[in-house]
């Protein structure tokens, strides 16, 4: 009974870790996890236990350490990618909120109802403490608003780097400072219960304080992000207006030509002078269809997609291509509205593609963009393809976090298109290359939404 007690304790402290981790993280686990999350968990204390029997018990303080690290080693396994000091944050930021309530109920709430710390070695008590203080974990997440996932979908400034140093810093000292007090009371019979207390109290409010800050630093990026995004969207209209007004003046200029040419060929008829009729026909008539197909016309397309915010977008995209004196296509063949997705994040994708496109099609002898946003019955497809330079365009890094389609350490902007992705399950992106064409194909499914 007391090993099933026990081995129930262990699942469950495992499943508070990772219920943390992911909350803070944003990380997903599933069960094809499993294995290796128990081999991280298991393996350390094993190897502790053999060096314990080795040397005479001179490793028992590393026991008090085995929670900070065992979730950092998780976070570096399954975070990598990431800047070092934001995988420490996330594995460590968990582990000290978890180990904040925690002491905090064993301190100064549980003695209250006649609870002591002699309830701890009490497997069926142990559960208890820590279930609540998993729970006052996850309601001071819930209740400060904190969202910390939105770190790893972009580059962080220095600001925030600095922060997250500190937290790191901080959370290593907190830890290394409460272990030690805590093996000195166990360990060696030295009272310091007095000194743990004020620990904990004193932390909670660094910690508190250092996390503020940091969400502060998130809010006022969003902010500015989205004051940015406004700006743009007045610039992309404008520039969209633009284009519109000097197409339409040159329709205009055209209509005024071609009636002038249609009340000469009138005069020929009139006159049945065949001459006339073929000499305006072989040189105006006979080609004047194509000054109204070229590839600048592609912009009236635009007309079709029923979102102003991706129309100005695209309509800046086409004008930035052509001032690289790229040959750029559009195809809209009917009425789309963007469908499955936050529209942020999908003009945010959909940038993205456009400007590594735009950027890879530049430095071709033969610059070629040609883009389709097209509907099915259960899907949408935006389909986004450029000319390249290479003859072949390896994939297998594409998304990875300093790499992208026009070369490594260019940028992190396929990284945060997969970052986006992770939280639609009904999105997916296809890759294809050969023969210098590089193309991407973005699939939202829109069946579950009907």
């Amino acid at each position: 009974m007391d090993l099933a007690i026990d081995l129930i304790s262990v699942i469950y402290r495992i499943a508070v870790d990772i219920v943390l981790f992911s909350r803070i993280s944003g990380r997903k686990f599933t069960i094809k996890d499993c294995p290796l999350v128990l081999l991280i968990y298991l393996l350390f204390p094993t190897i502790l236990t053999f060096l314990e029997q080795s040397f005479y018990s001179k490793f028992n303080i590393l026991d008090y350490l085995l929670e900070p690290f065992r979730i950092s080693v998780l976070a570096f396994v399954y975070m990598r990618g990431l800047p070092i000091s934001l995988i420490l944050f996330y594995g460590l930021s968990s582990s000290i909120l978890q180990n904040l309530f925690y002491r905090f109920h064993s301190f100064f709430l549980f003695p209250i109802w006649g609870w002591d710390n002699s309830m701890l070695e009490i497997t069926s008590y142990w559960i208890v403490f820590y279930f609540s203080s998993f729970i006052g974990a996850m309601w001071f997440i819930r209740w400060s608003g904190y969202d910390f996932k939105q770190l790893k979908n972009r580059a962080l400034d220095i600001k925030e780097k600095q922060l997250l140093r500190v937290a790191n810093i901080n959370t290593i000292f907190y830890f290394f400072s409460i272990e030690l007090l805590t093996y000195q009371e166990f360990d060696l019979n030295i009272d310091t219960l007095s000194l743990r207390r004020l620990l904990v109290s004193i932390e909670l409010l660094i910690f508190i304080g250092i996390i503020n800050q940091l969400d502060r630093r998130l809010k006022i990026h969003y902010q500015e992000q989205i004051q940015f995004q406004q700006e743009l969207q007045l610039i992309n209209m404008e520039n969209y207006s633009n284009q519109v007004e000097g197409l339409y003046k040159e329709v205009r200029s055209f209509r005024h030509d071609y009636a002038n040419l249609l009340t000469t060929l009138k005069l020929g008829i009139e006159n049945k002078d065949i001459n006339l009729i073929e000499d305006i026909y072989q040189s105006v008539l006979k080609d004047s269809n194509k000054s109204l197909r070229g590839h600048k016309f592609d912009i009236a397309r635009l007309s079709n997609i029923d979102n102003s915010a991706l129309k100005s977008l695209l309509a800046a995209k086409f004008s930035q291509a052509r001032e690289f004196g790229i040959d750029i296509r559009l195809e809209v063949p009917e009425v789309i509205k963007p469908q499955g997705m936050d529209l942020v994040d999908f003009i945010t994708i959909v940038s993205i593609l456009c400007d590594n496109a735009i950027e890879a099609a530049s430095e071709t002898e033969k610059p070629e963009i040609q883009i389709a946003y097209l509907l099915f019955e259960n899907y949408q497809s935006f389909v986004i393809e450029n000319s390249s330079q290479e003859l072949y365009v390896s994939t297998n890094d594409l998304y990875s976090y300093g790499c992208s389609s026009k070369g490594s350490k260019r940028g992190v902007g396929l990284y945060n298109v997969m970052k986006i992705m992770e939280r639609y399950p009904n999105v997916s992106i296809q890759t294809q290359n050969n023969e210098h064409k590089f193309s991407q194909t973005l699939e939202i499914n829109t069946k579950t939404l009907r």
